[in-house]
């Protein structure tokens, strides 16, 4: 993935996903080199395949959480024994969204709590994931 800047000096890195409907409610979704399934539950209408696409943004949450605890550990280094992100949603019906999202994050490492606490307090403040959910980004929706 290689950064762009652009002329007002912003710099970003472009990202791509691709859902293709297979049946009913489930879809494969790739990235990169990378496929799941995303469906719904049977409850829902779906197949019961994969994860839903609100799972997956929860997937999307803890995977990042951890990815940057792991990367910042390991720029100071710590040294992990054990890290693990759980992430639970509650889902509004009207209007339909995700209204909260509770993340806990085990970490035990070579370093003191105070430690392990700042690596997961600066890997929430620099992941793009839970930046996302902060802000509202501009959505662009195009019909081909």
């Amino acid at each position: 993935m290689t950064n762009t800047t652009t002329a007002s000096g912003c710099s970003f890195v472009p990202l791509f996903a691709s859902a293709e409907w297979k049946s009913k409610t489930s879809n494969f979704i790739c990235s990169r080199n990378f496929s799941c399934i995303a469906d719904e539950p049977r409850d829902f209408g779906g197949s019961d395949l994969g994860a839903n696409p609100a799972e997956i943004l929860l997937w999307s949450v803890a995977g990042c959480v951890s990815i940057g605890a792991e990367l910042f550990a390991s720029r100071d280094g710590v040294e992990l024994e054990c890290l693990k992100t759980d992430v639970s949603g509650r889902m509004l019906t009207n209007p339909l969204s995700i209204a909260q999202l509770s993340i806990t994050v085990s970490i035990k490492g070579n370093a003191s709590a105070e430690k392990l606490e700042g690596l997961v307090r600066e890997s929430f403040e620099a992941s793009p994931i839970v930046g996302s959910l902060k802000v509202k980004p501009q959505l662009i929706v195009k019909t081909e």
